[in-house]
């Protein structure tokens, strides 16, 4: 009988260790994938700042070409406009030189 009671103390302590083992690992495991996952967000995180910053960029430098275009566009638009407003008063100069008001003879 004592025999079996040792045993038996003896198998409860084995038990007991091995599922210690066993939440050990598990534990461990546990943890790592929390560490890994927690790593992950924040490597996640860091490229989704990252593709901020480039986005941010690309529209300034966009909104930058957009304006200058804009700006090039305007000036053209402003020749354009000088340009003709040259070729009209060139024109009605030349009108207004070409054709005096002549003083009719008189015989």
């Amino acid at each position: 009988p004592r025999g079996a009671a040792r045993l038996a103390v003896l198998d409860a302590s084995r038990l007991q260790r091995r599922s210690a083992r066993a939440f050990r690992s598990w534990n461990a495991h546990t943890v790592s994938l929390i560490v890994s996952d927690a790593r992950e967000k924040q490597y996640a995180a860091q490229l989704r700042a990252k593709d901020g910053e480039n986005a941010q960029k690309i529209s300034e430098a966009l909104s930058e070409a957009y304006a200058g275009h804009a700006a090039e566009l305007a000036a053209q638009a402003r020749e354009h406009e000088e340009s003709k407003q040259l070729a009209l008063a060139g024109q009605r100069a030349s009108f207004e030189g070409k054709t005096p008001t002549k003083k009719k003879k008189t015989p």
